[in-house]
């Protein structure tokens, strides 16, 4: 598996999960250090989740569905630019050359996954 490979399925998985989580119908809220659904037409047991303190809350909605969608598909315009601009040069052009230090920079957030590979530091 190549970089761009493994990039490819961890957006994949990525996306999986945030599919998963959409809910057109509400929108995340931060109330305090609490996470709410709005509207609110849910009870309050099912409708809400609680964090310690508000950081970890306003954090938390950072990562709703809908911005890691957003973010999925900023990151395989990058790989998907990679991937054609190798392509369209693939003569000569050593991949490990400093072309692919965005990929690889994508890849650290990766880093604990069984399948990255150390050369892929940057």
């Amino acid at each position: 598996m190549d970089l761009a490979d493994f990039l490819t399925a961890r957006i994949e998985e990525d996306e999986g999960f945030a599919e998963d989580a959409v809910d057109a119908d509400h929108d995340w809220r931060v109330e305090e250090s609490t996470i709410r659904l709005w509207p609110e037409d849910r009870e309050p047991a099912d409708g809400h989740l609680a964090f310690p303190r508000e950081a970890h809350a306003r954090h938390a909605t950072m990562w709703s569905p809908a911005r890691v969608l957003e973010e999925c598909a900023a990151k395989r315009f990058i790989v998907e630019d990679y991937r054609a601009a190798l392509h369209a040069h693939r003569t000569g052009w050593d991949v490990r050359s400093p072309r692919d230090y965005p990929l690889r920079a994508l890849a650290v957030a990766y880093a604990d996954h069984p399948d990255y590979q150390p050369e892929w530091r940057l």
